[in-house]
């Protein structure tokens, strides 16, 4: 939810609700897989979030501004799996675990 120069808006609000609804009615032994899949990205969000707007200027330089839903989708995954594990490899250095870390 781009809109408002990035501020919270109730499109955001309404995506993080459904979001978090759609994960509460997984049955409990797939929700437990999807909440280990989270925690590895919640453990490295603070990377994905400062890391992120590099690889989305590279990518719009190289893909059509207009990108179907299910392609924008595979992008935004793929951004995410790309920084998080950027962000799990800075890790390894102290000073730098010590900056990425909530």
């Amino acid at each position: 939810d781009g809109v408002n120069s990035s501020f919270p808006t109730i499109g955001a609000l309404l995506m993080a609700v459904g979001t978090f609804y759609i994960f509460s009615k997984l049955p409990n032994e797939l929700n437990q897989k999807w909440l280990n899949i989270l925690k590895i990205f919640a453990d490295n969000i603070m990377g994905v979030y400062i890391f992120h707007t590099v690889f989305v200027s590279v990518v719009l330089g190289m893909v059509e501004h207009t990108v179907s839903v299910l392609g924008a989708a595979f992008l935004t995954v793929l951004i995410m799996l790309i920084t998080t594990v950027i962000t799990m490899g800075l890790k390894q250095i102290p000073l730098i675990k010590k900056l990425l870390t909530i």
